[in-house]
């Protein structure tokens, strides 16, 4: 959701994190990496634009919300739009657990926020039926430009509220999309290579328009400049895009070429942004060597008797002193849904004799799921050289 920085309206997403030292001042929006601007070319051969908007909004923390009386709000938020009261009973937060709203008691609010809320689309309907139980006036669902539908309502204070959900009209009927499939041939390449042409790819399950909190903090001192970066699994392009906007050289893969179109269409005009078509499980000597790579989901798709290969393919075009950052699922994530799962003994069994495990971490998946799925984020040195 994208906004103008002079906007009064607060963005409140579910890429958000909660910040540790409260209270934070007033009126505030709490950003910590704001990346550059986005060249892009419009579609069907429009000029080329220079676009304003940010390309990263990161660690959206809290927000302090002033009211007039703690009790009703809190039961508003708590009741009507489902926050839940942090134990000490003065923060809400989302339900995922990755926002903090702070309500601040006054005797008089200056000025109304305007608060938007953005949840999957098969919620919306089941939202509006919970608000309207309250006897709570709301209005919608809206259908803005065909991408997405919005409810609008106001709590005890007169603050605007919007609940949003990207979708099409046509998309609020269908109910909630089945899980990702189940173990089994999850590196099908036939699969892959349609999945990409049966959906838009904003609503993949795995689908995010930000650098990962965890990548981002490794890039000022585990890959600095100038260096060149290959992604695995790039998908639609978001995380490649942002990684040339700071400057690194980038060659982004993806074994569906249905995702390749579309990022070449949104992001192909940046002169250090290449995408390709490629396997992970097939020599990708002919793309150069790297000093960084950067997988997001890809190794965790493969079956046990292909990972070897994958590591071999991967070492083959990762410099000496190249680092690999790797986000797969957790075996702490319940059900047998989706990819493989992961421990810090799985991943020292893979790449401990090949690389240096620099740090391994608990993490979540942010996506387009209604919860975020429980990850480990590693950081892998080759062996042969070591980072500065």
């Amino acid at each position: 959701m994208g906004s103008n920085p002079a906007s009064p309206a607060i963005l409140i997403a579910f890429h958000g994190r909660r910040s540790s030292i409260w209270p934070p001042s007033k009126y505030s929006l709490y950003c910590s990496l704001v990346l550059g601007t986005l060249n892009r070319k419009e579609v069907q051969n429009q000029p080329e634009e220079v676009g304003q908007r940010p390309l990263v909004l990161r660690h959206v923390k809290g927000v302090s919300l002033p009211v007039t009386d703690k009790a009703t709000s809190m039961a508003f938020y708590r009741d009507v739009l489902g926050l839940v009261p942090r134990q000490d009973g003065e923060v809400l937060e989302l339900s995922l657990g990755n926002f903090s709203l702070l309500v601040e008691e006054t005797d008089m609010i200056k000025q109304p926020y305007s608060m938007v809320f953005e949840i999957p689309i098969w919620e919306i309907l089941g939202a509006l039926e919970r608000i309207r139980s309250f006897a709570i006036p709301v209005s919608g669902p809206e259908n803005i430009e065909d991408r997405y539908q919005a409810l609008r309502l106001r709590d005890p204070d007169g603050h605007h509220i919007e609940i949003r959900a990207i979708g099409t009209p046509e998309e609020l009927k269908r109910g909630r999309p089945l899980s990702p499939e189940r173990p089994g041939a999850r590196h099908d390449p036939g699969r892959w290579k349609g999945l990409y042409d049966k959906a838009p790819v904003h609503r993949m399950p795995w689908y995010t328009e930000v650098l990962d909190q965890e990548l981002a903090e490794c890039l000022c001192t585990m890959a600095k400049l100038p260096g060149r970066f290959l992604e695995l699994g790039c998908g639609a392009g978001t995380v490649a895009s942002r990684l040339a906007a700071l400057g690194y050289e980038v060659v982004a893969v993806d074994i569906a070429p249905g995702a390749i179109r579309y990022a070449r269409r949104v992001y192909g005009g940046n002169p250090r942004l290449t995408f390709e078509v490629a396997d992970v499980l097939r020599s990708m000597d002919h793309l150069g060597t790297f000093d960084y790579v950067f997988d997001r989901g890809c190794f965790h798709t493969l079956p046990p008797e292909k990972r070897d290969l994958y590591i071999s393919n991967v070492l083959s075009v990762l410099k000496p002193s190249g680092c690999l950052f790797l986000k797969v699922f957790s075996k702490d994530e319940p059900g047998d849904w989706g990819p493989f799962r992961f421990s810090e003994e799985d991943i020292e069994g893979y790449f401990g004799k090949r690389f240096i495990i620099r740090s391994i971490r608990a993490v979540t998946f942010v996506g387009n799921l209604p919860a975020h799925p429980k990850g480990i984020f590693v950081v892998l040195e080759r062996r042969g050289g070591r980072i500065e």
